[in-house]
């Protein structure tokens, strides 16, 4: 073959078959320029991400991997390039006859199908969209592009044809670096921000990488090397595909290893993607926990108020605080180690309850803010096609005669504000409220004007958002850390917290001390995983959230169980005594705000990722790359170490966890009638709990509608109006059996026996109507004289619950609801039915059922408990299960408890109840307690008088419990120093002596402080530690 250059002109014996040899050169030079792109992503990863690998096999094994995926990648780039140069051919231009234009009208064809839909999204905006010539502007976008490449790229393609080969060279090398360039660009700029920008870099970036082998590779080789390379440019693409595709279902396999390249090697990332897309895997990660894990029933969770201390907050104002954008790792309570960027916040904590894991449930403000504040995960109701209802704090605490303000921006709508305009026209439900942006201090200043108008016996609910730290971080000359982005922030921070000061100082000066909520819409990451800002992804710098809560008359405390924003509704609500219906998805945290233990979990979610938190486990599910990531956040709080290879069972259960929270979008449609409409406004209050529209939802049992009819009768039994038993009574006549039904069971509730026979016909036919039935059976039981069929009805009730439900799995379908469970325990309990003992005794290790488990057996008075719940008393984790289980031994009467009891006032934390057990057994003797000599004493018990009484302490023992009860909180018990505070009502406290006083008798004083507390005393033991 002869061959001769200029012009860019190139002529051949045989056009054709030359244009067929240049394009499998094309596509062997795909292959060059990806294994050149996977040499690049293999050294980033040896260089930034060792340490997300668990062990050095994993890494080299992926590393292996990503350089064939991406080796493969290249291919398949010159492949398309050679599918086009192809086209050409075939089109009747072989490429020999001018080189140069085919390179011209290929480039041309390839731009279509990437500038055309970039186009598309380049006008994809709210006005842009709207022009009608939208469409013709696209196309004649794509077309500009395509002509231009058409004209330049064969001018370009001549002058290096007619270059000499240090020029090619130059080239070439020019190419290869600025494909490294934009691939370090593609991996480092902006992560997980703005998609098309990061497409367009890696089209770039292979496209350089192709044109730098094209240009490198010599154009004169040696006959026997010319020879030798027409075979390895055959077999080097499908090679290089075959590797490709081993290396990616390798990945596919893995959870670590295709987390860590999805994150940090776009080119592999894009694959995974593809792969993912396209059902290469199968089943998906998705559809193997489902066919996996069992199923799991979420339902809302309901308080005990029994187990809780009375505190009246009704007098106190609200006022909640949320700040833009703040990471509670920046706040020195959260342990930040610039200690004055919040010393405000800090103070609020000294005096309140710090979650330490606390969990926005998205890291974007306007589905986190509008959660917040209606307690439902709002992005996902919307994403599940189910627009969720305006309903918000405010307007729950409007309807108890609370005056209500907000001072927020609008800013808090920007994303996706079509979605959100009933929330910005009715402000939240707030009447009075300031929305405009504004800076910090001038916002604090109109939340203190609004203070000042307001008069002294009025209760506010006062919310005010912050927009600062949120980026651009202006600096703070006053607060100034340095230069870098993060010192700005911090400087933001330190600022706002500022603000914050005097807004509670002086609303507390003004009004006296209010409840006071601080927390934030979400996080925000300076590259910690790689990304800047916030909205992209699930780990803690961008969904962590600072969430303090303090309350007036609960003491300081720090609570590490995961919590999240809408857990702030319910728990509002709770503190002021309004109810709430299944709508309200957040967990009621009072419990842990008084010390108590509560079963919690924190949820999230964001484009294509879900995450869910259980204790110190982190599930973080990707849907784009198929993918779920298991942190242990204990061990691991900067979550770099992926366990979901090493963890599989607990992937597993935690992916069951998050399936079942999908669903949970059926209790925003419990406000829905039959036919698809709103129920009428008194039933949506009834649902809500409200007993004063009892009279209005009566009238509605004469109605037209079934569906309102139907409804009406099953809700009234709940609000507890004895009113409506005439109207219920009428309804029992209804043609409609679903009417009679509601109607009955109704009625049992509210203690009428006229709907006993066919509440039975219910329970009867339980499986037709399940949730019905639970209720009848619940009715029917505390009425006198119960029938035995329902008291074996509660017994399989009780037997039927799934094990280990603590947070764990359940039967997705005929599951009785926890609560449903433990109110069948508690009238088990109530009936003394000695039948459902070993039923009882066999669920004790029921978390969320054994409080009412212990209290049915103490109140069943069976012996054959004693042992099981002197086990409880010294075993159980939870100390109001272990108080509880002494109380219920005292109720037995069974001396042989007093063991078992004596050692859970030895051991390291005493057993409050556990003293009044054994004077309730006559076990006290053995207890050193003698009279309470020197004490003043009355019916209720004795006290010390002024100056204190002697308590002796035998040698041996030198721990002193005391039983006493009083009027009030807020005095101590005082005994050689130390002093514990006393609480309101019948309880123990304990002091322990110094180690050296031991192996002595000695006498110690007790006292009180103040002298006048109203403390009675009923026994003191001396006893051993343990």
């Amino acid at each position: 073959m002869k061959q001769a250059q200029g012009g860019g002109r190139e002529t051949t014996a045989s056009g054709g078959s030359g244009s067929w040899r240049l394009v499998v050169r094309v596509a062997a030079a795909g292959a060059v320029a990806g294994a050149a792109l996977g040499g690049l992503e293999a050294i980033d990863l040896s260089v930034t991400a060792r340490r997300l690998f668990v062990t050095s096999h994993e890494r080299a094994l992926a590393l292996r991997s990503a350089f064939a995926i991406d080796a493969g990648l290249g291919v398949l780039a010159g492949l398309a390039l050679a599918l086009v140069l192809g086209i050409v051919v075939l089109a009747g231009r072989p490429l020999a006859r001018d080189r140069a234009a085919g390179w011209g009208r290929a480039a041309g064809l390839l731009s279509l199908p990437l500038v055309g839909p970039s186009a598309w999204v380049l006008t994809s905006g709210p006005r842009a969209s709207a022009m009608a010539a939208r469409p013709l502007l696209v196309v004649a976008a794509a077309s500009i592009v395509a002509v231009a490449l058409a004209w330049a790229v064969p001018r370009i393609a001549r002058r290096l044809d007619g270059a000499g080969r240090i020029t090619r060279a130059a080239s070439g090398v020019f190419l290869l670096l600025a494909g490294a360039a934009l691939h370090a660009a593609d991996a480092r700029i902006l992560v997980r921000l703005y998609p098309l920008f990061h497409e367009w870099l890696g089209v770039l970036s292979l496209a350089a990488l192709v044109g730098s082998a094209l240009l490198l590779a010599p154009a004169r080789l040696p006959p026997w090397l010319r020879r030798a390379s027409r075979g390895l440019v055959l077999v080097l693409p499908p090679a290089a595909l075959g590797a490709a595709t081993g290396a990616l279902l390798f990945v596919l396999s893995t959870q670590n290893t295709r987390a860590v390249l999805a994150e940090r090697a776009p080119g592999v990332a894009r694959a995974l993607e593809v792969a993912s897309a396209l059902g290469l895997e199968a089943p998906t990660a998705s559809e193997r926990m489902a066919a996996e894990a069992p199923e799991i029933v979420l339902e809302p969770s309901r308080v005990d108020e029994r187990e809780l201390p009375v505190l009246d907050v009704h007098d106190r104002d609200l006022l909640l605080i949320t700040v833009d954008a703040l990471r509670a790792d920046h706040l020195g309570t959260y342990g930040y180690r610039r200690k004055d960027t919040s010393p405000a916040i800090d103070e609020i904590a000294r005096r309140g309850v710090v979650f330490e894991r606390a969990y926005s449930v998205t890291p974007q403000t306007s589905y986190a803010v509008a959660s917040l504040l209606t307690g439902k995960y709002v992005r996902s109701l919307y994403r599940l096609g189910h627009a969720p209802s305006t309903e918000t704090l405010a307007h729950m605490l409007r309807s108890r005669g609370m005056q209500t303000a907000a001072f927020f921006t609008d800013a808090v709508f920007f994303i996706d504000r079509d979605r959100f305009q009933a929330f910005e026209e009715e402000r939240f439900g707030f009447e009075y409220s300031k929305m405009h942006p504004l800076e910090a201090r001038p916002r604090a200043a109109q939340v203190l004007e609004y203070l000042t108008q307001r008069q002294a016996g009025e209760r506010v609910f006062v919310w005010v958002h912050f927009f600062e730290p949120h980026e651009p971080y202006d600096p703070h000359p006053e607060h100034r850390f340095g230069d870098r982005d993060v010192d700005l922030y911090d400087g933001e921070i330190a600022m706002v917290d500022e603000v914050v000061g005097e807004v509670v100082r002086e609303m507390t000066a003004r009004r006296g001390a209010p409840i006071v909520v601080v927390t934030a819409d979400h996080g925000e990451e300076f590259g910690e995983h790689g990304g800047r800002y916030h909205g992209t992804t699930l780990y803690d710098e961008q969904i962590r959230v600072p969430l303090v809560i303090a309350v007036p008359g609960i003491e300081p405390s720090r609570v590490r169980a995961p919590v999240q924003l809408i857990d702030v509704v319910p728990t509002v609500l709770g503190l002021y005594g309004v109810p709430y219906g299944a709508r309200v998805r957040g967990t009621d945290l009072r419990p842990l705000l008084f010390g108590r233990e509560r079963a919690t979990r924190a949820f999230a979610e964001t484009v294509g990722s879900r995450m869910v938190v259980e204790g110190s486990e982190k599930l973080v599910c990707d849907e784009a790359y198929d993918l779920c990531r298991l942190y242990d956040l204990d061990e691991d709080p900067s979550e770099e170490r992926n366990l979901a290879d090493a963890r599989p069972a607990r992937v597993r259960e935690l992916g069951g966890v998050l399936r079942a929270w999908t669903r949970h979008a059926r209790f925003e449609r419990a406000g829905e009638s039959a036919s698809g409409g709103e129920w009428p406004e008194a039933i949506r209050r009834a649902m809500l709990g409200d007993a004063a529209v009892a009279g209005e939802v009566t009238l509605l049992l004469e109605g037209s509608d079934v569906a309102v009819r139907t409804q009406a009768a099953e809700v009234l039994g709940p609000l507890g109006q004895s009113e409506a038993i005439p109207g219920l009574v009428r309804a029992l006549g209804d043609d409609e059996a679903r009417v009679s039904a509601g109607a009955a069971v109704s009625l049992v509730e509210l203690g009428d026996r006229r709907g006993t026979a066919r509440a039975l016909e219910v329970i009867a036919d339980a499986a037709e109507r399940p949730e019905l039935a639970w209720r009848a059976a619940l009715g029917l039981a505390a009425l006198p004289d119960g029938s035995p069929s329902v008291v074996r009805f509660l017994r399989e009730l009780v037997r039927s619950g799934p094990r280990g439900e603590g947070f764990g799995p359940a039967p997705a379908s005929g599951v009785v609801p926890v609560e449903t469970r433990i109110a069948a325990i508690e009238r088990l309990g109530d009936l003394g039915d000695r039948g459902s003992v070993p039923i009882l005794v066999a669920r004790l290790d029921e978390i969320r059922e054994k409080s009412a488990i212990v209290a049915a057996l103490g109140a069943i008075g069976d012996r054959r408990a004693v042992l099981p719940l002197a086990r409880v008393v010294a075993d159980d984790p939870y100390g109001n299960v272990r108080s509880a289980a002494a109380g219920a031994l005292a109720r037995l009467g069974d001396r042989s408890a007093c063991p078992a009891l004596r050692r859970a006032l030895e051991g390291r934390e005493p057993v409050d109840g556990a003293l009044a057990a054994l004077v309730a057994l006559g076990g006290e003797r053995d207890l050193s307690t003698d009279p309470l000599a020197g004490f003043r004493c009355g019916a209720e018990g004795c006290s010390p008088p002024p100056g204190g009484a002697p308590v002796s302490v035998p040698a041996g023992r030198r721990r002193v419990v005391v039983w006493l009860g009083a009027r009030g909180d807020g005095g101590r018990l005082v005994l050689e120093g130390q002093a514990v505070p006393v609480a309101t009502g019948w309880h123990e406290v304990y002091f322990d002596l110094p180690a050296e006083a031991r192996g002595r008798a000695r006498s110690v004083v007790l006292d009180t402080d103040p002298r006048d507390l109203g403390v009675s005393i009923r026994a003191i033991a001396r006893v051993r530690v343990r």
